[in-house]
């Protein structure tokens, strides 16, 4: 594989990442438990995102 696609997707998989953090620490601060649930299933689908590179 190419080194330029190589660094291309470890990005794409730390965006994913970076993201699925922010969703999760986002729950910490929240009490509403509908927001919640909806930020977690996002930081579970990012989570997905990064697993699928």
């Amino acid at each position: 594989m190419q080194p330029e696609l190589k660094a291309a997707i470890r990005k794409m998989i730390q965006v994913e990442l970076d993201a699925m953090h922010y969703y999760l620490k986002a729950t910490e601060l929240m009490q509403d438990e509908g927001a919640i649930f909806h930020f977690t299933l996002l930081a579970e689908e990012e989570r997905e995102h990064a697993h699928s590179f």
